[in-house]
């Protein structure tokens, strides 16, 4: 069974939503033909929130773990992802804030206060104490570049995660109890 473009293309903007987009195209992966498949999720990266450990894994075993192993097709890449990305310099820092429990992921940040702001956004807040993992990524290793949400954002597999704090907001540590 083969699923149209045009038919996927339809329901994913009408039927999805931020938390899951993504498992709707995982799903339909097996059924599509592999560009126009990669081509819908790019262009539905900036949407997606939540995106789980569950969800790393699943995308994997999909026509995008090629790009997160190092062989991404920066074609079909936005013309201003491809000029961020020719700037870039061979390694990169790179930032993601999180918790405990997700501060290692696919998506990261160009910028350090983008990254520490996400803690604090509402469908990202979880107890317990906001972090900042601070990263290096070869340029060579970027599987995607995302402008459209203003979120400078990087999706990479291969991460080196250098440094972990805790994000502070006016001298006092997010997640701990005023007292």
């Amino acid at each position: 069974m083969s699923l149209a473009f045009d038919d996927v293309h339809r329901e994913l903007h009408t039927t999805c939503d931020a938390s899951n987009c993504l498992r709707f195209l995982i799903d339909r992966w097996p059924y599509m033909d592999r560009d126009k498949w990669l081509y819908l999720l790019t262009s539905i990266w900036h949407r997606m929130n939540g995106i789980t450990a569950a969800d790393d894994d699943a995308i994997r075993e999909t026509p995008f773990g090629e790009w997160l192993d190092g062989r991404p097709d920066r074609e079909m890449w936005s013309d201003e992802a491809q000029g961020l990305y020719d700037r870039l310099p061979d390694v990169v820092t790179i930032y993601r804030g999180g918790y405990e429990t997700n501060i290692r992921g696919l998506c990261w940040s160009l910028d350090r206060e983008i990254a520490e702001s996400f803690p604090t956004l509402n469908g990202h807040r979880k107890p317990g104490q906001p972090l900042l993992a601070e990263a290096r990524v070869r340029k060579q290793d970027i599987a995607l570049i995302v402008l459209e949400a203003d979120e400078l954002e990087i999706v990479t597999a291969r991460a080196r995660v250098v440094s972990t704090s805790h994000i502070v907001a006016r001298g006092v540590a997010l997640g701990q109890d005023d007292k």
